[in-house]
């Protein structure tokens, strides 16, 4: 039989106190706590807040120069703000007497190795998902190519009317910066959107056409942002984005390029946020082996949610 007799301090006036500096966006359960000590700790160390329903603690996710983050999701976040008083966690001393020996098994159980498995999943998840991807829907209101090609020696061919669209996608959050900035980029697919008129111009003249062949332009935009973040729960951002296309029914063909957008975010509800941006596309429309400017602009309304 395996006696374990556990002893644990009492003592909750602790010789050193911290403070809780920010909350870490997008779910704000990371608490950042400034120390000049830092090297006294490591990830799994824990801390302690006391509270009107007892203690609850914070754990150690990482460490980075002086400044120490903590994963507050034991602990209510009503108790939680800045400037709360944290301190290290009262050690714990263990004391074991053996009466008999144990036997232990020499083969590992599967028991055991599902274990290892799914702690190196659940480690994975923490590290590499958790508050840094978000997968996004949206709704596009660009309808309108604006450009003009030379259709002929005398007409040219361009503001192509269409329809709007809607896009999925995903997006990854890379780095935190200095000042509240941080990087991020991500892919979004867009639905193909038809287009059905379009205008001639001649010498003194202009006409509207139909396309009688159903044009289209089908997109995938690879985009990255520089993003700010103004409190605990929203951001502003400017970014730039590249278009792939794939286009059928024109007169000639298109093809993507560079563009820029900008917008905010917000976290409306723990970790569902929702976006508007103001997206400018800019693309080229190649018709009798000549290459012509066309630029597509749109407001994207978006929800999302970061796991």
């Amino acid at each position: 039989m395996l006696l374990i007799t556990a002893f644990i301090s009492s003592m909750m006036s602790f010789a050193e106190t911290y403070s809780i500096l920010r909350f870490e966006p997008p779910r704000n359960n990371l608490a950042v706590i400034a120390t000049i000590d830092a090297e006294k700790y490591s990830v799994g160390s824990e801390f302690v807040v006391e509270t009107p329903q007892g203690a609850c603690f914070l754990v150690v996710e990482k460490i980075i120069t002086d400044y120490i983050y903590v994963n507050t999701e034991q602990c209510q976040r009503e108790y939680l703000s800045k400037g709360t008083t944290v301190a290290p966690r009262p050690k714990v001393i263990v004391e074991r007497t053996i009466t008999e020996p144990k036997v232990l098994n020499a083969q590992m159980s599967t028991d055991s190795i599902s274990a290892d498995i799914g702690y190196l999943d659940q480690k994975f998840y923490e590290t590499y998902i958790k508050n840094r991807l978000s997968a996004t829907f949206s709704y596009l209101t660009g309808s309108r190519l604006d450009g003009e090609a030379q259709l002929n020696p005398t007409t040219t061919i361009g503001d192509f009317r269409g329809s709007n669209t809607l896009s999925i996608g995903a997006e990854y959050f890379f780095w935190k910066l200095p000042y509240n900035l941080s990087v991020s980029a991500g892919v979004a697919y867009q639905l193909p959107r038809s287009y059905g008129r379009f205008q001639l111009s001649g010498p003194g003249a202009s006409q509207v056409g139909q396309f009688n062949n159903g044009a289209k332009i089908e997109t995938l935009s690879l985009f990255s942002n520089l993003r700010y973040q103004w409190d605990e729960k929203t951001y502003g951002y400017f970014g730039l984005n590249h278009l792939f296309v794939n286009s059928s029914g024109f007169a000639g063909d298109m093809s993507g390029d560079f563009g820029f957008h900008l917008g905010g975010r917000h976290y409306i509800w723990q970790n569902l946020f929702a976006d508007a941006s103001l997206n400018f596309y800019n693309l080229d429309y190649e018709i009798n082996n000549q290459k012509y400017d066309f630029s597509l602009s749109e407001l994207e309304i978006k929800a999302g949610y970061t796991f």
